[in-house]
């Protein structure tokens, strides 16, 4: 068994000792019941013997070969007196274990993969966005011959756009000319449109006074 675990290490596979591996330790006779306890006496109990000698062995593997002794699993057996349901046992948690791991695995690789879709689709975000700003620059040209408190406003409506969190949401608002209730393009420009006509009124004021 040794052997084998420093095989294993050796060639950087210490990760399959912790995923993949059981340590067996058959019993035999009695030996787990004339395991010696602090005292130097003989436990007369398997259950405590088998105890004494996991940790005995999860420290060996930890001081000699840096093995992280939690993540090592090690089991007992004696055919004589264990059922085999206690071996199926404990190589079905093992499974389980392993089975997990890989879950995990493959979950990351499918978020992996939705991020470069979701990275594609920026591209059609972004041809969205230039789609609705192109519709509003046509109007912003021909409304700033009548009014100078427009142009201005053009910077907020540019940052509402590239602000917005789902392309779906810019061309809903491109469809229903401007009025989607996520993206209410007419709602942003009377808010800053009403805030420039106030400051250029309180300019005009400050202005006549002096």
């Amino acid at each position: 068994m040794r052997s084998i675990l420093e095989a294993m290490i050796e060639t950087g596979q210490s990760d399959k000792i912790y995923d993949e591996t059981i340590l067996l330790v058959l019993d035999q006779a009695t030996e787990a019941e004339n395991v010696l306890d602090e005292d130097g006496e003989p436990v007369d109990c398997k259950i405590e013997g088998r105890d004494i000698r996991h940790d005995h062995i999860l420290n060996d593997l930890e001081q000699k070969y840096g093995l992280d002794a939690d993540r090592i699993s090690v089991v007992f057996y004696n055919s004589y007196t264990d059922t085999p349901e206690a071996l199926h046992d404990a190589i079905k948690r093992k499974l389980e274990s392993l089975d997990a791991k890989y879950s995990d695995r493959i979950q990351q690789i499918q978020n992996g993969v939705s991020d470069l879709v979701e990275e594609l689709n920026s591209k059609s975000f972004d041809e969205a966005k230039e789609q609705l700003l192109n519709i509003f620059k046509a109007w912003f040209k021909d409304a700033e011959n009548f009014t100078s408190s427009v142009s201005p406003i053009f910077p907020f409506l540019k940052t509402e756009i590239n602000g917005a969190k789902s392309v779906q949401h810019i061309r809903a608002s491109v469809n229903r000319d401007g009025r989607y209730y996520n993206l209410n393009m007419y709602e942003i420009l009377g808010h800053h449109a009403k805030a420039e006509i106030n400051r250029n009124k309180r300019n005009f004021i400050k202005t006549s006074m002096h």
